[in-house]
């Protein structure tokens, strides 16, 4: 009977931890950095949002490389929803759709990269999770010559920051808190990406919109 009772414990633990991934990830919340570059290997937000949660328990997982809304859109789900069943999910999109080709389009055209953001965050509200949009930052124009204007990031910023407000999205206007430091690129390790001071920064913005 023991034995017996044993075994039905041990297979109802499998089947939460196959139909509740977060139980995997301890007792807090799961949350997920998705995004462009600002979010890789070469920013340290997830580290120091990582111990700004640790007495909650939440987990941090980063899902980033150089892409655009365009792959949010197509593979949110795939990436971030069914892997991971995420509690909190902040999308950081925006800085490779702004950015110029040798002929000086921009990537994505601005409606283009709205519809996307818009597909994007709708597939992550059904989830559940608080939904948190990241908007681009400016970055250094000198070091970054002809990629990026400061024109097409103010309007990409607040386009996407417009269309989070509208759909109950929590916001955090990444493009106007690194414009009020007395010199944002000090918060910019190579002209683009954060710098310890730069992350740290974001992480206590992300920190601050999570209950």
């Amino acid at each position: 009977m023991y034995k017996k009772s044993l075994l039905i414990l041990c297979v109802l633990t499998i089947i939460m931890a196959i139909l509740i991934p977060s139980v995997a990830y301890g007792q807090g919340k799961v949350i997920v950095l998705y995004g462009d570059s600002e979010f890789s290997g070469k920013t340290a937000v997830a580290a120091k949002l990582t111990a700004k949660r640790a007495d909650n328990g939440d987990s941090v997982i980063t899902i980033a490389d150089g892409w655009t809304s365009r792959h949010a859109k197509k593979n949110i789900k795939k990436e971030v929803i069914k892997p991971y069943n995420p509690n909190v999910i902040v999308l950081n999109f925006g800085l490779n759709d702004a950015s110029r080709d040798t002929k000086g389009h921009n990537r994505n055209k601005l409606s283009t990269y709205v519809n996307n953001m818009k597909s994007a965050i709708k597939k992550a509200q059904k989830t559940g999770a608080l939904v948190i949009v990241l908007t681009p930052i400016p970055v250094d124009y000198n070091v970054r010559a002809g990629l990026w204007t400061d024109n097409d990031l103010s309007r990409y910023a607040s386009e996407v920051a417009g269309l989070a407000s509208s759909m109950g999205i929590t916001v955090i206007d990444a493009y106007t808190l690194f414009k009020s430091q007395p010199n944002y690129l000090n918060l910019l390790a190579d002209g683009l990406h954060f710098n310890d001071q730069g992350s740290e920064l974001i992480a206590n913005q992300i920190d601050a919109a999570i209950p």
